[in-house]
């Protein structure tokens, strides 16, 4: 059995230090920048990806802040408690990685019509989950019949929406079956990395781990016991605390969201001001 001991104190080399304090000052620039909204330059690449129904840069806007939030909410949370929570911290910097990549990827498209097409299916992504949400909740009486019936015509309406922009961009695939597979954008933002092996391959993994850490998969745990410390409870039964590494685990698990969030920065700015395709 595993003693999952909730938190403890950090310990942190003099390095490993300086680093989180680095990063969280990244972190905490990044997320002041999204306190204030500011629309793309008349002119610019993001002002004229923009198409009726479909704002490319407020999709992207979101994703960003909510991956500055999720990276300023961990290091707050490092700096006011100086503990370790082994699985919260990188189940926090999972969504940030979400939030990173999905803009960074929709960002990276390499043309005008890539780019819309890309939001689109992340607007998609998101109406179609609330639908199939909305459609699992019970109805315990008719007030709430006619209030859960006003919410799915309105989701219906802004799928039939989207319907209408996907087929303006010429897209054939009906909403209702277009989404979005987390994996394989994680993996093609990695693979944009391919010039550092590293890196791409720790995203990755982030990726993996992060996604057993939020799911409460009980071999995250295990692949961070040391069975060194394992002590023998007596009739079969061994007991090991479930800890957590600065350096292997703390730093890599939010530093890959925070390039990935820098990253997509660089490529907001230049699109908002640039007139570049």
């Amino acid at each position: 059995m595993t003693n999952h001991k909730s938190s403890s104190r950090l310990t942190v080399s003099p390095q490993s230090l300086k680093r989180l304090g680095r990063m969280a000052d990244a972190a905490a620039s990044m997320q002041e920048r999204t306190r204030t909204a500011t629309a793309p330059a008349p002119g610019s690449s993001l002002a004229a990806d923009r198409v009726e129904g479909l704002d490319v840069e407020s999709t992207v806007w979101y994703l960003m802040c909510v991956a500055a939030e999720h990276l300023g909410f961990a290091f707050d949370s490092i700096k006011a408690t100086g503990c370790m929570y082994p699985s919260a911290y990188t189940t926090v910097a999972r969504t940030a990685l979400i939030g990173a990549a999905n803009a960074l990827w929709v960002l990276t498209g390499s043309s005008r019509a890539e780019r819309r097409i890309r939001a689109l299916r992340v607007r998609a992504n998101d109406v179609n989950d609330q639908i199939k949400a909305a459609r699992d909740l019970p109805i315990l009486d008719g007030v709430q019949g006619e209030t859960h019936a006003e919410y799915m015509s309105r989701l219906e309406k802004a799928r039939s929406n989207l319907e209408r922009v996907g087929a303006s961009l010429g897209v054939t695939t009906p909403i209702s079956s277009m989404g979005v597979n987390q994996t394989q954008v994680v993996q093609f933002v990695a693979d944009r990395c391919d010039d550092d092996e590293l890196f791409s391959t720790g995203l990755k993994y982030l990726w993996r781990s992060g996604s057993a850490a939020a799911h409460a998969q009980f071999h995250y745990a295990m692949s961070r016991v040391d069975y060194a410390d394992l002590s023998d409870q007596g009739d079969g039964f061994r007991m090991a605390r479930f800890g957590g590494d600065v350096d292997r685990d703390l730093v890599p698990s939010l530093a890959g969201p925070l390039i990935l969030l820098q990253e997509a920065f660089k490529y907001y700015d230049l699109r908002r001001e640039s007139p570049f395709n």
